[in-house]
């Protein structure tokens, strides 16, 4: 067995800010998907706020200016659907969004001989003996959770999430751009329509 393991190896260990700001954006293997409560009705809503966040080691590992990206990015994509930030009063709905990172193993196991041999006389023979290789290599899986709770409620109204192999982003402009467009596939079904 080979084992490859990537430069970000120390990282992941850590898991630091900067593979937490790579976010899941540009993976072909990024899973998105939504569920939502079907007895709420979504079109009342007009205003929203912000839900605590959560007091958790992952939470506190995360950049302030992560927290920041992703926060204007939200905000912009409510912004769009035509929906108001409200800290005053009561909001329709609160906002929140969590993160975690795990690291992962992928295992691959490469045949480097298959089929059948020649077995003379002008007959195949039997199955020729295979050498495999097997090579592991750790990476670190990224979910992306974002939730809309009903402001009368308080009850779970809404859930979005991405899920994939995250990517170490090395400037600022590439950490907005992946948030961005992290944020903007989650909430691509919301408010969710009555079909879905």
């Amino acid at each position: 067995m080979q084992c490859e393991p990537r430069r970000a190896q120390a990282h992941l260990l850590l898991i630091p800010a900067l593979l937490l700001s790579g976010l899941l954006s540009g993976c072909s293997s990024v899973s998105v998907s939504s569920d939502y409560d079907p007895q709420v009705d979504f079109s009342p809503y007009r205003s929203f706020s912000w839900l605590p966040r959560p007091d958790d080691n992952q939470s506190q590992a995360q950049s302030p200016l992560l927290h920041q990206r992703i926060m204007a990015a939200i905000e912009t994509q409510l912004g769009e659907r035509g929906y108001v930030r409200s800290d005053a009063g009561s909001p329709d709905f609160l906002v929140g969004y969590h993160l975690r990172v795990e690291n992962k193993l992928d295992v691959q196991t490469i045949n480097r001989s298959y089929g059948y041999g020649y077995g003379g006389y002008g007959r195949w023979g039997y199955p020729a003996g295979g050498v495999s290789e097997t090579r592991v290599t750790e990476y670190a899986e990224g979910t992306f959770i974002l939730d809309i709770v009903d402001g009368s409620s308080n009850e779970l109204a809404w859930r979005g999430s991405a899920q994939g192999r995250l990517r170490d982003r090395k400037t600022p402009a590439e950490r907005e751009k992946a948030v961005n467009e992290t944020v903007a596939a989650v909430l691509k079904k919301f408010p969710p329509q009555p079909s879905e």
